[in-house]
């Protein structure tokens, strides 16, 4: 990370003390909004990844938590979405008369966070009513993007130009963790 911080700032002072070439370049900072939609993988929307595949586990030993209880129900919270994060990359570009080509190299981190609700039933209690334990769930995941595009000048006035921009964009999604806290994390 040290060497691509200093890439950042060393290198177009390199390329911009030779001569004009109409290369641009950048640092981007930002807050990335994700989409809430993916966020229902850490919940149990999808069942391979989510927290029922978890406490569906026989690997994982529930008996210290669950001792004199049955599972009735288990409440997957429904709006659980991403906590915003932090993006931070790079934007290079050329300028080619009223136009310009550009790549842009974006990471961002983000974080879901959110409760699931267990129904018990208490074997050792006469009540009908069940208990309710609840869970934290707690995800991890690692985007890169890269933005390649065209930006066409459609109005410029002394130091303001105003462009409208076609990219394509690539992303990479790394989980990097996806675990519900049950007196212990359980991946």
């Amino acid at each position: 990370m040290k060497k691509l911080i200093i890439f950042i700032i060393v290198f177009p002072s390199f390329i911009l003390g030779q001569e004009k070439r109409n290369l641009i370049f950048g640092i981007n900072a930002g807050t990335y909004l994700a989409n809430k939609n993916t966020a229902g993988l850490y919940g149990g929307n999808v069942t391979s990844y989510g927290v029922s595949s978890i406490l569906n586990n026989s690997s994982n030993n529930f008996s210290n938590v669950f001792e004199g209880y049955s599972i009735e129900s288990i409440s997957f919270p429904n709006n659980i979405k991403y906590t915003p994060g932090a993006e931070i990359g790079i934007h290079i570009g050329k300028e080619i008369q009223n136009s310009k080509i550009f790549i842009d190299i974006n990471f961002v981190q983000l974080k879901v966070q959110n409760v699931v609700v267990v129904a018990v039933n208490n074997t050792t209690n006469m009540s009908v009513d069940p208990d309710y334990k609840q869970f934290a769930i707690i995800g991890k995941e690692k985007r890169n993007m890269i933005n390649i595009g065209y930006q066409k000048k459609i109005f410029q006035e002394s130091n303001f130009s105003l462009f409208i921009p076609i990219f394509f964009q690539l992303i990479n999604v790394e989980l990097k963790e996806n675990y519900v806290v049950i007196d212990r994390p359980y991946n």
